[in-house]
């Protein structure tokens, strides 16, 4: 029986990624309001071009096909696990947030504010599992245009993610604006919102 490379076990993480967004895609609520497709475009541009640095192997990139890191097993075997943990982060909040996931920013009729599971950290935890995953990627790549790809992908993410935040507040209002204070945008604050208030107090006071 034939060996799966490590590359062809990175390729498998991201197909079981595919298979369970196209299952999950099937039960989602009715839109009420839905972003312009021209609006779409900045940020599937973005993730189209960060994804093809990081698989294509034909496209003639000069310089970015250097490898800024050693073609070892080991180095492969972390970029294989990195991968795989974003997998899961992406996975588990796919689960939870539920039939209110879209792949188009919208406002679902009976939209809920899911503040469980991941998101009682991260405000975006799929993308965080997308950047996560695109960092193994890119490890087991070793080559330049996996470490470009990287920040190309985060911004298309942030770029999605702001104007995700814009419809939530305007449908959940002081509610979202509570959940945002004690949440970090995509990755999990350190500091409680009294802890913050308290630094934010004593900056205050040192300045005056």
């Amino acid at each position: 029986m034939h060996k799966l490379t490590l590359w062809q076990w990175n390729l498998c993480g991201w197909y079981v990624w595919m298979i369970v967004w196209g299952i999950a895609a099937v039960r989602r609520k009715p839109d009420k309001a839905v972003e312009p497709l021209a609006n779409r475009l900045a940020y599937a541009l973005l993730l189209a071009l960060g994804f093809a640095l990081l698989f294509s192997r034909s496209l003639p990139l000069g310089p970015l096909r250097a490898r800024f890191a050693p073609q070892t097993e080991w180095l492969q075997l972390v970029g294989l696990t990195v991968m795989y943990i974003g997998v899961a982060l992406a996975i588990w909040a796919r689960i939870t947030i539920a039939d209110n996931w879209s792949g188009r920013i919208t406002v679902k009729v009976g939209h809920q504010l899911v503040t469980s599971g991941p998101y009682a950290f991260v405000r975006h935890p799929i993308y965080t599992g997308l950047l996560v995953c695109a960092t193994g990627s890119a490890l087991q790549v070793g080559e330049w245009r996996g470490l470009v790809a990287i920040p190309i992908v985060a911004f298309g993410c942030i770029v999605k993610a702001k104007k995700e935040e814009r419809y939530m507040n305007t449908e959940f209002g002081e509610r979202y604006s509570e959940y945002r204070r004690r949440t970090g945008f995509l990755v999990p604050r350190f500091l409680s919102t009294s802890q913050m208030d308290r630094a934010n107090g004593h900056s205050s006071q040192a300045g005056a």
